[in-house]
């Protein structure tokens, strides 16, 4: 069983997936911190105190959890689940700040980022879910062992 380009392409993409929400919570949990990233989740005025902390220790964590089991292909449909998840409630809040008018940094890599620029974010937003659907119903998800086996040959 060799691989197809559909395999290098899924491989590929499940790299540039897993890696981008590792970095993005990672960056969150070790760069700026999580009390910052929590005053970014703050500026969305969803939450109240001290659940803004909760959510922000939350996603940051899911973020690295669900980006490594993806990029690892161990738990990789959870990981992608979840992956798919957390973009759809970035989208809503990202929506709901547009909609309210709120002038804030999306906190999408930490704190000090630039202004969220609410029809690039949400674009960037559904393209993201776009691709994580994508991994999900694809149905070509060999394991690991599998793509080795199959380079192998």
């Amino acid at each position: 069983m060799s691989l197809s380009r559909l395999d290098y392409t899924l491989i590929a993409l499940r790299a540039l997936m897993g890696g981008w929400f590792a970095y993005s919570g990672a960056v969150k949990i070790f760069g700026s911190g999580l009390e910052a990233f929590a005053g970014d989740v703050a500026n969305y005025r969803i939450l109240l105190d001290p659940w803004n902390l909760v959510l922000a220790w939350f996603l940051a964590w899911l973020e690295v959890v669900a980006g490594i089991a993806v990029l690892l292909g161990v738990m990789r449909r959870g990981g992608l689940w979840a992956m798919l998840g957390m973009t759809g409630l970035f989208l809503f809040g990202i929506g709901q700040g547009w909609a309210r008018g709120l002038d804030i940094s999306c906190g999408c890599f930490g704190t000090g980022g630039s202004k969220v620029n609410y029809p690039l974010h949400m674009t960037a937003l559904v393209v993201q879910g776009a691709l994580v659907v994508l991994l999900l119903v694809t149905g070509r998800h060999r394991s690991m062992r599998e793509l080795e086996d199959a380079a192998g040959e």
